[in-house]
Order: C-alpha cells, then structure tokens, then sequence
C-alpha cells in the first residue's frame, strides 16, 4: 500500500497573498508609530507653546508693573519737584519784599526801626494793647535823631500822639512802657502840669503858640492818636540770592 503524504508546500497563489498580507501589517504598524510620533511630537510642541505664551504674559505683566511702577515714582517726583519749585519760589519772594523793605506794608523805616503812625484814636491803655497786639509798642523816644525824625513826621499835623511815657507807677518819675527811665526830655514849655492832678500819659504834638513840637503830660483816658515802633528786619542784600533764585 502506498503512503500517500500531505504536500505542505504552498502555491504559488497562497504564498504571495499571505506574504503580502504580512507586509501590509507592518506598514500599518510603521504609519501608526509615525502617526503617533507626529501626535507626540505636535502635543509637544502644543505645550510649549502654550509654556511660552504662558511666561511671555508672565513677563509682559510684570514689565507693565514695572512700567506702571516706573510712572508713578515718575508722577510723584514731578509732584515734588513742583512743590519744591513753589516753595522755593515763594522763599524768593519773601527774600525779594526782605530787600526791598524791612518794615511791614504802611510802617515808616528810620534807623532800623519801624514806625507805624495810627489812623484812629485810643486811649492811653488801648492804643498800647493795638501796638502790643502787631508784635510792636508805644514809641520809645530815646536818641535826639529819633525825636528829629518823629518831629519831621507829626509836625503840622495838628494832632497829637500817645507815646510809650507815663508817670502812673510814681508821680514825676517819667518811664518809657520798657520800664526804663527817661534820658532826655523833651517836653512843651510848660510841660509836664499835671493838670487837675490826673494828667499822667504822655502825647507827642506841635504847641499852637511857637510851631514847635514836644512832649505834653494828659490824661490817660482821653483819644488820641497814637505811634507803635518795632525794630526792622535784618537788611538782605539782593545780590546774595538772586543768583540761587534765578
């Protein structure tokens, strides 16, 4: 009997179709890696461009803080520096009215005292608390060029003008409102008469019957005129902050 075995070789046909569908397995496996590399690689690239938009806006807002910071420092300094400039400003001027006048606004200058001749009337104690009150007092009448020059100013006036001299602490000892004795005396022809025993204050005025003008003793209650003095303020020469002001 004969042995009859089983051909294992393929045909031809078979063969190539399963050769072929080997191929084709493969070529899909190798797409899909390639496919899935590009996934990757474009989620990559995904990331970080989302990274690097994410740290540019990071660096965009810090630098519009910094900006913003910047500005205000900026604004702040201007605000100074005009502040400053008004102030310096303002100093200049104020040194400016110093060289021009050393003696407030209507005050007379003489000798580096400021004199301030009253346009109502007091009586003795009021019109020694109004020049007390503008930082001044009555008149003190203490050096013959100040008598000289407060004659040149109330002459023909026909007024007379408290001073700062009274004899109410003692009969006959004339005091200036600093408490100091009289050194010179200046009175009227006459004068002082203590007239009905109460005059007691003294006025500076022209005496009706020669033109001259003196020192009259009256009473402390009656209105007159009156004189503050107050010393003037140091002199400042222009030139010494003109140079900083300009």
């Amino acid at each position: 009997m004969r042995n009859i075995s089983k051909d294992t070789t393929p045909s031809p046909g078979k063969t190539g179709q399963e050769t072929a569908g080997g191929r084709c397995s493969i070529t899909l496996i190798h797409l899909g890696l390639v496919a899935l590399n590009v996934l990757i690689f474009t989620l990559v690239i995904a990331v970080g461009l989302r990274v690097h938009v994410l740290l540019s806006n990071q660096k965009l807002d810090a630098c519009q803080n910094d900006q913003a910071i910047e500005r205000q420092r900026a604004d702040q300094l201007n605000r100074t520096l005009v502040r400053n400039i008004e102030k310096t400003n303002s100093l200049c001027n104020t040194f400016r009215n110093l060289s021009e006048s050393r003696c407030p606004r209507g005050w007379k200058v003489h000798n580096k005292k400021c004199y301030n001749i009253s346009t109502d009337e007091r009586n003795w104690n009021d019109a020694k608390q109004e020049c007390e009150s503008s930082n001044s007092h009555l008149i003190i009448i203490n050096a013959p060029e100040e008598q000289n020059f407060i004659i040149k100013t109330v002459k023909d006036k026909k007024e007379n003008y408290w001073i700062g001299l009274t004899d109410r602490a003692e009969e006959g000892k004339w005091k200036w409102v600093d408490g100091s004795t009289a050194s010179s005396l200046n009175w009227q022809k006459g004068q002082p008469d203590n007239f009905q025993n109460n005059e007691n204050c003294a006025v500076i005025g022209e005496d009706y019957r020669d033109q001259t003008v003196g020192w009259i003793d009256d009473n402390c209650g009656k209105d007159h005129l009156f004189i503050c003095e107050k010393s003037a303020l140091p002199h400042i020469i222009a030139a010494d902050f003109e140079e900083f002001c300009s």
